[in-house]
């Protein structure tokens, strides 16, 4: 037994001193470990650092690189025929395009398409458009119709006296110019056509006759362009009103600029509730109206060429102007909304129309159409598959755009290579 247990005992021995020698050499094994640990740590580290540089030059790619590079090509979304009249103009009007004529309008948008067609007969059409309002009215007639880009036909207003101008808010209100004899009465109504309890008369041989007026977008404030006669001489005088009721009661002038010389102002315009611009032969005169009570001359702008044509928007004025009798010499000139010049570029681009965006100046010529951004930068140049009666970009994107020419209406997109 002893013998036995002493054998036992030998195997128990052994097998401790096999185990302590195990146990012995778990201490390298531990290190190995801890080495491999620190490796797949440092692979995981620049692993990360890898994947943040690659995300970092897509990145880069996407809101750098890739924006920075001009447009070459163009992608046909969708396109269909229209019908076409003699007499027919197109004007923007919110998200599509307003066709107006003698015998009636129709609008035309991205998401709508053939959104509504109206009829009625004018003689001598006109059209006045603020964001998704717009006002046809019967020049030297006595009938208006108040439109809305959603829902067609608002109102109709019947007048007493010849209307000679008119003028639409951001949310449909109606201004008018009725001629009377040697006066003139600016009257105002609701979208319904109704006539509201507001009047401006004006003498022609005091304050001037009205050849433009303009309602701010939300319809608070009017700017007017008067001619007068002083010494003989034909005069310009530009004249704001307040009709904010919160603050003022009744119809009240809050200032009038009488220095402009000879010049003609025959177009006036709010381009946002608090600018407005003046602009006439050979100069435009920006505005602030940030006190409604007290309007500011922000910069009188005199281009010393020729104005060939003009475009603005809430983001200011872009013009083209040229030396002498040539249509192919041109100079692009855009300024922001405080009449500060942001650029001025050269180009031979025949210029048939113009629109000013918050993506930048789009100019159409006989079936061609070129992009500046917001540097004046050329972003597209080329060849359209279609004249160009009308041109909208009026989305986010600065290759949207939406197109009336040729007898259909088109969608199309700006495609970089």
């Amino acid at each position: 037994m002893r013998d036995k247990d002493t054998e036992k005992d030998d195997k128990i021995v052994s097998l401790t001193e096999t185990l302590g020698d195990e146990i012995d050499d778990g201490e390298p094994q531990e290190e190995d470990f801890d080495e491999t640990m620190r490796r797949h740590r440092a692979r995981l580290r620049a692993g990360t650092l890898l994947l943040a540089g690659v995300a970092a030059v897509v990145l880069v790619y996407i809101f750098v690189i890739r924006p920075s590079r001009p447009y070459a090509l163009l992608d046909e979304v969708y396109s269909e025929t229209i019908p076409y009249a003699a007499g027919q103009n197109y004007v923007n009007m919110g998200g599509g395009i307003l066709q107006y004529g003698y015998n009636g309008a129709a609008y035309y948008s991205v998401d709508d398409k053939h959104a509504w067609s109206v009829v009625y007969s004018m003689e001598d059409p006109k059209v006045a458009v603020c964001g998704d309002w717009a006002l046809v009215y019967d020049r030297d007639g006595r009938s208006a119709i108040v439109f809305s880009a959603q829902g067609g036909k608002a109102g109709e207003i019947s007048t007493n006296q010849p209307i000679r101008a008119g003028t639409v808010s951001g949310y449909g209100a109606v201004s008018l110019v009725q001629e009377d004899g040697l006066s003139n009465d600016i009257m105002f109504y609701s979208k319904e056509g109704k006539k509201l309890d507001i009047l401006i008369h004006t003498m022609a041989g005091e304050s001037g006759y009205p050849i433009d007026i303009c309602l701010s977008p939300d319809g608070q404030m009017l700017i007017a362009s008067y001619v007068y006669i002083d010494s003989g001489v034909m005069q310009n005088q530009i004249v704001f009103y307040n009709f904010d009721t919160t603050k003022n009661s009744g119809t009240q002038t809050v200032g009038a600029y009488r220095k402009y010389g000879d010049t003609l102002f025959a177009d006036v315009a709010f381009i946002s509730n608090d600018r407005a611009v003046a602009c006439g032969d050979g100069k435009v005169v920006f505005y602030s109206l940030k006190n409604r009570t007290a309007p500011a001359e922000l910069a009188v702008i005199e281009p010393q060429s020729t104005i060939t044509a003009l475009t603005y928007s809430a983001s200011g004025v872009s013009m083209a102007v040229t030396d002498g009798d040539s249509v192919q010499n041109h100079f692009i000139v855009t300024y922001d909304s405080n009449g500060k010049e942001l650029y001025k570029v050269s180009t031979n681009f025949t210029i048939c129309d113009m629109q000013y965006t918050k993506n930048g100046v789009y100019i159409t010529g006989p079936g061609s159409l070129l992009y500046l951004d917001k540097k004046g930068r050329s972003f597209f140049k080329g060849s359209l598959e279609t004249s160009v009666d009308k041109l909208n970009n009026a989305g986010s994107s600065p290759a949207e755009l939406f197109i009336i020419g040729g007898g259909k209406y088109s969608y199309i997109k700006l495609v970089r290579r």
